[in-house]
């Protein structure tokens, strides 16, 4: 109850926000730690003990060295599922070592709640091995299951199954309809000029974007957005992304666009201008 006797209720399934922290090292390298790692053990009392365990100390967490990437696999169990048990799913984790205690996750049955719990992690931490590993979801093995409206309410899985499902449907495509599309990028219409690019986010916050702004010559406001990079927060934050798969990237979304190479070369200095004051870093 506060002073003025106003009664206020907490509640730690939505009331928790799991900041990004960025630490510098002694030799100005910066670390990023995310401690979405704490959201399985804060939303369930117990959450795979034995398997899933997070840092005693502060000081346990930062002396972690960041490793590999991981990526949580998630497949259905047929002959459970054909058991009618309702738990039927399991959780490869790729990348992470060997010898990790995290492996023993593997070999338990979940339920699709469990499964948004992991993949809530965008960081997980290995505290038997002193390593984090920056956590992406594969959900190919889902295709055809049918998922709860819950699991709406948990972004990274959602946004998983949201992209899988566009994937999809890009790969059911007819090989006439993917020639028709890529003679559709050839350059047409008037010759445009760059204006101005902006930084903005989608995906909920998880991942980057670059949308660049043309009009045409004689154009004297722009009249045209082009998204031209999406780069996921947690690379953006942690890694060197290399500057010859940015200018691919770029270079990809102008397809179709009638741009000359000058101002694609001039859009490019400023994608990268754009994206360092992010705090991304670009590598030659």
């Amino acid at each position: 109850m506060a002073d003025d006797g106003t009664l206020l209720r907490w509640n730690p399934l939505k009331d928790v926000e799991y900041g990004d922290i960025l630490v510098r090292g002694p030799n100005g390298e910066r670390e990023w730690f995310s401690m979405t790692f704490l959201k399985p053990l804060i939303h369930r009392q117990k959450f795979f003990p034995g398997c899933y365990t997070a840092p005693h100390t502060c000081r346990e967490l930062l002396e972690t060295k960041l490793a590999d990437d991981a990526t949580l696999v998630v497949k259905v169990d047929e002959r459970l599922k054909n058991l009618g048990v309702r738990k039927h799913l399991r959780a490869i984790l790729d990348g992470v070592g060997g010898n990790s205690t995290l492996h023993c996750l593997e070999r338990d049955a979940m339920g699709i709640y469990d499964i948004a719990l992991l993949a809530e992690c965008e960081q997980l931490v290995d505290v038997g091995m002193g390593t984090r590993h920056h956590l992406s979801v594969d959900v190919k093995g889902l295709r055809g299951l049918q998922t709860p409206p819950g699991v709406a309410e948990y972004d990274r899985l959602n946004d998983a199954i949201t992209n899988d499902i566009e994937e999809s449907h890009e790969e059911d495509a007819e090989p006439s309809d993917v020639s028709k599309a890529e003679e559709e990028l050839e350059p047409s219409g008037p010759e445009l000029n760059l204006f101005n690019v902006e930084v903005g986010t989608k995906s909920r916050g998880f991942v980057l974007t670059v949308t660049a702004n043309f009009g045409e010559m004689d154009d004297t406001e722009p009249s045209t957005s082009i998204l031209v990079i999406e780069l996921p927060k947690e690379v953006a934050k942690a890694q060197t992304v290399e500057y010859e798969s940015l200018a691919e990237e770029v270079i990809e979304h102008l397809r179709g666009w009638n741009v000359s190479e000058d101002t694609s070369r001039e859009l490019l200095g400023l994608v990268r201008e754009a994206l360092e004051k992010e705090g991304v870093h670009i590598s030659e």
